[in-house]
């Protein structure tokens, strides 16, 4: 393949955050239908990048701390926006650290044999309920299939097939491809990007690093905001 064509985990990452702002801007300001079926993409390549981070890094420990710090901060936050504002409507808002969190929480619990590896399992099935994360088990298992099948990604492709069918099949039958209770069938259009992923991390700094972590609870608030302002 082309170099020029291939794309790193920084790129995939670019992409993501692209697609994901086009997303929550038509969420939280009622945009366009196009605008979320945009943003179908921007989970996949998320959950794909996050998925590398955890089967590549040396500290798989500070991996997951790192995601539950942001998790459950986000999460606070959004309580006292909630509070705030008396928007309670918030509060069913997940946040995608908490996914990832509770994704590699069940990923690490899974690979252990002993009385830890149940508490693991048990702890990320029980607070993916209790913190209504984003995407819900739908998001759990993209995940989860990305880390088992991380480095093929044929076999990545046909889990996550399988996953949309399962979650979204019958709506996309009841409602046709183009409703907002379908419109995840076209995260699909992810792997377009991810079959040009080469492997490498590409552009990498503390500065970027933390910058991935940090844009999404500052866009998120700020959207809010600007939403609650348009409201009045």
């Amino acid at each position: 393949m082309n170099n020029q064509w291939q794309l790193t985990s920084f790129s995939l990452k670019v992409i993501a955050l692209l697609t994901m702002t086009i997303d929550h801007i038509g969420y939280f300001l009622e945009g366009p239908l196009w605008m979320r079926a945009i943003g179908r993409i921007a989970f996949v390549l998320f959950a794909f990048t996050v998925a590398e981070g955890y089967v590549k890094t040396s500290n798989r420990k500070k991996y997951l701390q790192r995601l539950a710090v942001f998790g459950f901060g986000m999460t606070g936050v959004i309580w006292i926006i909630a509070i705030c504002t008396n928007q309670w409507g918030y509060l069913t808002n997940g946040n995608i650290f908490l996914t990832f969190f509770f994704a590699l929480l069940l990923v690490s619990g899974m690979r252990r044999t002993d009385v830890n590896g149940f508490i693991f399992i048990t702890s990320a099935l029980i607070g993916t309920v209790i913190f209504s994360v984003d995407y819900s088990f739908y998001g759990i298992l993209t995940v989860v299939s990305f880390v088992y099948f991380q480095g093929n990604k044929i076999r990545q492709f046909l889990a996550f097939l399988c996953i949309n069918i399962l979650f979204y099949g019958p709506a996309v039958m009841m409602y046709g491809i183009w409703s907002p209770y379908s419109l995840q069938i076209y995260s699909l259009i992810a792997f377009v990007f991810i079959a040009f992923y080469h492997g490498q991390r590409g552009k990498y700094s503390s500065f970027i690093k933390w910058l991935f972590y940090w844009y999404y609870p500052i866009h998120i608030g700020i959207l809010m905001m600007v939403s609650q302002y348009i409201s009045f």
